[in-house]
């Protein structure tokens, strides 16, 4: 009967673990459990503002996990379904939700450094592009349709601009983007796809500034000095 009794808590408290609430619920603490399933659906949602919000979503899923544990010492699960049942929709609803809300990528290349480095986890929100179009300087993921391949970039025009390149300087609606040179002898570590090797790449390093949003670039130093004018 002690086995028994602490398998079911344990199961009880993985499920707390993944569904926040569910153990309270077995314990007979409805509204104990109702607050913390929407604890961890705020909590998700929140990515959407900060992807910092992960960490707090871990944090309330071991908290949850840890108040199960004490509820259930003094109660025996399965007695209260109904109630763990009410947690066990909440969080469902908010997995469902952040599933259509947000999306996991993981960065393979080195075209966005120093940014975003190879190896990175970035969560993209899938929302807010409803009601506000992709701005200037922002980073969006989007379906290249002749490589039929998810892309990561960053926003240069908006609909209705004229871009243009010349001399490796970026014109929008003929006036440049500013650009300030930070590093011109600095480096970083590349990735062989093919070798599957890693290497060091000369590059020199500037900052940009486009609307809103300054960031870092990579340009070959050769480029940079030649321009874009033809060369043998």
């Amino acid at each position: 009967m002690l086995a028994l009794l602490s398998a079911s808590v344990l199961l009880a408290v993985f499920g707390s673990l993944l569904f926040p609430g569910v153990g309270q619920g077995l314990a007979a603490h409805r509204l104990r459990g109702v607050l913390w399933a929407i604890a961890g659906v705020v909590s998700m949602l929140l990515i959407l503002v900060s992807v910092w919000s992960l960490v707090a979503t871990l944090v309330i899923r071991v908290a949850s996990a840890i108040d199960a544990y004490r509820c259930l010492r003094r109660h025996t699960p399965p007695d209260h379904l109904a109630s763990a049942a009410i947690a066990l929709v909440i969080g469902a609803v908010g997995i469902g939700g952040s599933q259509y809300a947000l999306e996991a990528f993981k960065i393979p290349s080195s075209s966005m450094y120093p940014t975003l480095i190879i190896g990175d986890h970035v969560y993209i929100d899938k929302l807010s592009v409803r009601w506000k179009p992709p701005e200037r300087g922002e980073i969006i993921v989007f379906d290249q349709p002749c490589a039929k391949r998810v892309y990561i970039k960053r926003v240069i025009g908006v609909g209705g601009d004229t871009i243009e390149v010349r001399c490796s300087v970026v014109y929008i609606n003929g006036t440049a983007v500013s650009t300030t040179l930070v590093k011109k002898d600095d480096e970083y570590k590349d990735h062989d796809e093919t070798r599957g090797d890693w290497f060091t790449r000369a590059a020199s390093r500037y900052r940009e500034t486009i609307g809103a949003h300054a960031f870092d670039t990579f340009r070959d130093p050769e480029a940079t000095e030649r321009g874009d004018f033809p060369s043998r």
